[in-house]
């Protein structure tokens, strides 16, 4: 019922817009609905609530790593498990039974994940201010010892303790007592399930450097690109007016700020206008031979884009010389000119009813495209006016780099002279500007530390594997060695599998990351590009990390005595 309240009440304006063709709709354009209050949190539609994405993304990641690990165990366990044959056997020799030998296995696994579970516990008490710093948020160490908390936790350390551990307790009680002691099929034959795991691994690990390799690529494209003036020694101070009997003193202030720090050397230059630079302006309609248009609009004091070091392409600045510019006249972006479509805009009229303006808005001037909001979004069209219908919110004021405290402590003196009891509320526009892409930055660490995790994480699984692979291989290598094949030979003859492995990890990784990555940069209006190098780096990376970890136990099976081989076998 409200909704159709709101489009009668609203249907004059609904027709308006269906005449012009700015609305498309057959309906009403309003909706009402309910939602519970635990769902705000985590709707993204709204200002200032938190994207769930992130939250799902964090877990999904938590729980791979979880997996991984798991893995990894029982490889470890199993690559481990060669030097406990000997003993295995002489336990079922004096009796033991299958099912007991099956519960010392599997109560060691539960052992180290009670280890593990106490150290990690440990290590988030102490790691949880950096993390508290690093994220944003203010998690508290007790929170994890909340009821809830200690349930998931102790889910977590049931089933993977349960099933860390079956696998190599099944594996390892299933041989007879004679096999053992006579040596014989100490291990397992198949290998299949084992190398599927360490090719997951790579190529999660893959994965997630190309996607580090890209945020940070990007990053640094963000925070250095050129965004059409100079953000470098440029400070902003609110000068936020609460009432419009105010303007005119905001006006005031910023008159007698620029006129006693005009003199100072280290003072480049003063202006207002009603911008948060990085977070724009309010839009507005411009109206030119009775087509509308959508553009930007900011009110801006003289000196404006002077003391941005925006360039002028065409017409001039605004000029106390001129008595009609504070009234009619407005400086257009190069946005607006190609919006509008006029080959020689100096001179032209542009109206915009909607805020008051006359309907002969004189472009005096056209300036350079740059940014007055976040990269995430392209430069709009945009007009510049000194029309007093908008309050000033920012006085920018651009400073030397040379004495920057003593020169921070003037403006401050400056500022209590003529505005006694008002606070100096000031920033630097560089970090203003750095500070809406805080987001990236965290995402960017966050994949960095899972990309260091995961890989250590595969190394360790691509160590047992090898350990796996070299005790298989003890009766060959010493044939070769004995029928004088070279240690480099041998050595090669162990790391083919894994080469093998890495170079399959990146053809299925190298595709799924282009698509997840490419699609995260479409978040951004200005972007980089994702070249093949950092696939390829990625790779090369993968592959000498795979490399030097098996290298020990390579280089030890290839420079090992071949009597001794053969004698063991």
């Amino acid at each position: 019922k409200m909704s159709q309240i709101f489009y009668q009440i609203n249907k004059p304006l609904i027709r308006s817009m269906k005449g012009r063709g700015l609305w498309k709709g057959d309906g009403s354009p309003f909706s009402l609905s309910l939602q519970k209050m635990s769902d705000i949190h985590l709707d993204s539609r709204l200002s200032g609530s938190s994207d769930p994405r992130y939250a799902y993304i964090l877990s999904v990641i938590a729980f791979i790593i979880l997996v991984i690990a798991s893995i990894n165990f029982v490889n470890l366990s199993i690559g481990m498990s060669s030097g406990r044959f000997k003993e295995i056997g002489m336990r079922k020799v004096v009796g033991a039974e299958r099912k007991q030998l099956f519960r010392q296995f599997l109560t060691e696994s539960f052992i180290l994940t009670s280890i593990a579970v106490i150290l990690g516990l440990f290590l988030a008490g102490i790691l949880l201010p950096k993390f508290n710093e690093f994220s944003g948020k203010q998690l508290r160490i007790s929170e994890l010892v909340q009821f809830n908390s200690m349930l998931a936790l102790t889910m977590i350390f049931i089933i993977t303790g349960f099933f860390s551990g079956i696998y190599p307790a099944l594996f390892i009680t299933r041989f007879k007592p004679v096999d053992i002691l006579k040596a014989k099929r100490m291990i397992i034959r198949k290998k299949v399930l084992t190398k599927i795991f360490i090719f997951a691994q790579f190529s999660l690990s893959i994965l997630l450097v190309i996607a580090a390799f890209t945020m940070e690529g990007q990053l640094k494209y963000i925070l250095h690109h050129d965004i059409g003036y100079n953000k470098d020694g440029l400070i902003s101070v609110s000068i936020t007016a609460y009432n419009e009997r105010e303007n005119d003193e905001c006006l005031r202030i910023v008159n007698l700020f620029r006129d006693k720090t005009s003199q100072h050397p280290q003072v480049l230059g003063v202006t207002a206008c009603n911008l948060a630079m990085g977070l724009g302006s309010n839009g507005t309609t411009i109206i030119r031979d009775y087509q509308q248009y959508s553009a930007t609009q900011a009110r801006i004091d003289y000196d404006f884009f002077s003391t941005l070091n925006v360039e002028f392409i065409q017409g001039r600045d605004f000029s106390k010389d001129h008595a009609d510019d504070r009234k009619n006249g407005v400086i257009v972006n190069q946005a607006l000119v190609r919006e509008l479509g006029i080959d020689a805009p100096i001179g032209k009229t542009i109206g915009d009813p909607s805020k008051g303006y006359p309907s002969n808005l004189n472009i005096i001037g056209v300036v350079n495209d740059f940014n007055v909001y976040s990269l995430h979004r392209e430069i709009l069209p945009a007009v510049f006016s000194m029309q007093p219908k908008n309050r000033y919110q920012m006085m920018m004021i651009r400073i030397s780099d040379h004495n920057i405290a003593n020169t921070l402590s003037y403006l401050k003196e400056v500022w209590n002279e003529i505005s006694p009891g008002k606070l100096f509320e000031f920033s630097f526009v560089s970090e203003d500007l750095e500070n809406h892409y805080d987001n990236e930055k965290r995402w960017t660490g966050i994949i960095q530390c899972s990309s260091i995790l995961a890989i250590v994480i595969a190394c360790l699984g691509i160590f047992g594997l090898s350990k796996l692979i070299a005790f298989r291989k003890v009766k060959e290598i010493g044939v070769r060695k004995v029928l004088g094949a070279k240690e480099i030979q041998v050595v090669g003859l162990i790391l083919k599998e894994f080469i093998f492995l890495v170079a399959a990890a990146n053809i299925i990784a190298w595709p799924i990351a282009y698509y997840f990555m490419n699609n995260w940069l479409q978040n951004f209006a200005y972007r980089t590009n994702m070249t093949i190098w950092i696939f390829i780096l990625s790779g090369l990376a993968a592959l000498l990390i795979a490399v030097l970890t098996v290298s020990y136990q390579t280089i030890k099976a290839a420079t090992a005595n071949p009597v001794d081989s053969l004698r063991y076998e």
